[in-house]
């Protein structure tokens, strides 16, 4: 494995919802993870549900590596599926290296695909 997918394995925790282990979550700086918005609420279709106090992560990687993280809801990104965890004003000092995130290596604008004819191209 590379030392950059190393880092990313290592900044990577489980996260257990009232003690059952539900998805992943990745440290993307000292303080906050980023998962998915469906691990800590439900969607109804319409809109989604309240979300829960605060989860369990665990980073396999570190022996005894077990921290609470209390969800940090995003509203203003409507029915996307995102969600921050927050570890607190004092995380634990045994947390691995965050993966930064960087606005320069984000997925470009415009992309070109090469292969399909111009009758299936769709502006949606």
């Amino acid at each position: 494995m590379s030392g950059a997918l190393e880092r990313v394995a290592a900044a990577t925790a489980a996260v257990l919802v009232n003690g059952r282990r539900t998805a992943s979550a990745v440290l993307v700086d000292s303080r906050y993870l980023l998962t998915a918005r469906h691990v800590v609420s439900d969607w109804d279709g319409t809109g989604w549900g309240p979300a829960v106090d605060s989860v369990t992560l665990v980073f396999p990687g570190v022996p005894d590596g077990r921290a609470i993280a209390s969800p940090v809801i995003l509203p203003q990104v409507g029915a996307v599926d995102v969600a921050v965890l927050d570890l607190g004003e004092q995380p634990p000092g045994w947390l691995p290296a965050p993966v930064w995130l960087w606005a320069g290596r984000r997925i470009p604008a415009l992309v070109d695909v090469i292969g399909f004819r111009s009758e299936e191209h769709t502006s949606e």
